[in-house]
């Protein structure tokens, strides 16, 4: 007679049931989302009976291949009734053959905890029952590696166990956005008492996964996490200060070089003219407009001045001198904190146990901390973790109904709407630059230009007043600099208070976005945070 339970699994999965030649199977809400069913089948004969079943769906006109996967056997992908599917062949054939697999055995582990000082494991004692049902027919066979685990647990925790992990959890609104994952496994296996505990088994390694999105992601995290908590506010201060001294020092910098090389050419034609007495007393204010605009262009190349500025970003976060970016990374990818929104999902505690023996590995359990503090017991092995953050320029758009609207409004005497929150250093630039120029708003022909064009016109609209003005244009621009980066200070020390939308919003007023990362775990930690 037909198990109820396969045929619901079928009515779950669509798929029809002669594809599975007879052999038991089952959905896991564990491993299975909104986009894709991810279905178990046992078998003694893992290879044959998967191309078995690969050639019957297709068979069944279904669209179907084979996958990859860090199993020994590799899955079946495909899609059905406009549902992705994958179909995994586990071990195990007969309801009691079979070993039970990642999410069965820390049903096993669960029940052993609960049941730890009894002698026997019996339903009439569990805890939980449906995690007891789950898994009842791989006892007496699973008993004493159950029992010996459950007491090994008791001696670090105490309280009921519950299993937590087979099923998906909620991602956060940050992390939703920058990976499109609105839910995901959690860290969390099982529970017990008020501790979150995330298990792995001995032996073999899943890697880490190293998706961009995911990665990136957690670097975010981790700048959130450093602005969030007091003990990191060294740390956040320096990478602030760092990044906004090193963008004026590149500032002045660039100009130096620049009108130096202005200054050289004008002394080159010093000797080739009748004026050379008064040429010997060159100032910067008396370089000819020509030769002064061409390296006014090279000055307002805003777009290479940013490459370089970007670059030291990228120097700055790497160079990590407290290590709290490293320790953020740590925390975040092995707890899942910043990434989920359930509190249960977010692991307090990692567990490496051995299947075999029924005990738990050495040097286990690690306590983790809770809340964003990490435990010194976590940090310990942070120390070996190694990571490396690339930056970009973001894009830069133009934002004409925006500089309309600040067009109308400051003709009309109001303020402009953009708040420091809202403004990136290219607004600061543009305003400045505004008011050296004596405009309160823009000619009507910048105010189409991307941000880079209209610095340039501002500058040279700028140089050109000066000049016909006989006035000084060296004082003019290092004054009109000296508020540039008087305001930025100003600026990014406001940033600093921000908590933990602090970093990003740093990133985002300097025009960077992180754009890739590549992160190094040490052995102990792999696993937990490739989960």
């Amino acid at each position: 007679m037909e198990k109820f339970s396969t045929w619901l699994v079928e009515q779950k999965t669509n798929l029809p049931k002669k594809v599975f030649l007879g052999l038991d199977y089952e959905k896991s809400d564990k491993l299975s989302s909104k986009k894709r069913d991810v279905i178990i089948v046992r078998s003694d004969n893992r290879d044959s009976d998967r191309d078995d079943i690969l050639r019957a769906l297709k068979k069944q006109g279904i669209q179907a291949k084979l996958g990859s996967s860090s199993s020994s056997v590799d899955p079946v992908d495909g899609t059905y009734q406009n549902k992705d599917f994958r179909i995994m062949v586990k071990p195990g054939g007969g309801e009691k053959a079979g070993k039970p697999d990642a999410t069965e055995f820390e049903s096993v582990i669960t029940v052993g905890i609960n049941q730890a000082n009894q002698k026997k494991i019996s339903k009439k004692n569990a805890v939980d029952k449906k995690t007891f049902d789950n898994v009842a027919k791989y006892f007496p066979d699973y008993e004493k590696v159950a029992l010996s685990l459950g007491k090994s647990f008791r001696k670090h925790f105490k309280g009921d166990a519950y299993q937590f992990g087979a099923s998906r959890s909620k991602t956060s609104e940050m992390w939703k956005t920058r990976t499109a994952k609105g839910t995901d496994v959690p860290k969390t296996d099982i529970i017990v008492g008020k501790t979150n505990v995330s298990l792995k088994a001995e032996g073999g390694s899943q890697g880490a996964s190293g998706l961009k999105k995911e990665t990136v992601a957690t670097m975010y995290a981790a700048m959130e996490m450093i602005g969030e908590n007091p003990k990191y506010k060294k740390a956040l201060t320096r990478i602030a200060t760092d990044i906004e001294k090193g963008f004026g020092e590149l500032l002045v910098k660039q100009t130096l070089t620049n009108f130096r090389s202005a200054i050289k050419k004008v002394d080159v034609e010093k000797s080739k003219t009748k004026k050379a007495a008064a040429l010997a007393k060159t100032k910067l204010s008396k370089i000819p407009l020509d030769d002064f605009q061409k390296e006014a262009d090279k000055l307002v190349k805003l777009d290479e001045f940013h490459k370089s500025h970007t670059e030291l970003i990228n120097k700055v976060i790497a160079d990590d001198k407290e290590g709290n970016i490293r320790d953020a990374i740590v925390y975040i990818s092995v707890t899942g904190y910043k990434k989920f929104a359930d509190p249960k999902a977010i692991a307090h505690s990692l567990v490496e146990f051995d299947r075999k023996k029924g005990t738990l590995s050495s040097g286990y359990p690690i306590n983790c901390g809770k809340d964003g503090n990490m435990s010194a017991d976590l940090q310990k092995y942070s120390a070996a973790c190694k990571f490396k953050a690339s930056f970009k320029t973001a894009s830069n758009k133009p934002q004409s109904a925006l500089r309309i609207t600040m067009n109308k409004l400051k003709s009309e005497n109001k303020n402009f709407p953009k708040s420091f929150s809202e403004q990136n250093v290219n607004d600061v630039i543009i305003d400045e630059l505004m008011k050296a120029n004596g405009i309160s708003y823009l000619p009507e022909e910048m105010i189409y230009l991307d941000e880079f064009k209209i610095i340039s016109n501002l500058f040279k609209k700028g140089v050109d007043k000066v000049k016909e003005i006989g006035g000084n244009i060296k004082n003019w621009i290092m004054k009109t600099f000296k508020n540039i980066l008087d305001r930025i200070k100003s600026i990014v020390s406001k940033i600093i208070s921000l908590g933990k939308a602090a970093l990003a919003k740093l990133f985002s007023f300097f025009g960077v976005e992180i754009s890739s990362a590549k992160i190094q775990y040490p052995s102990e930690l792999l696993d937990f945070a490739a989960k």
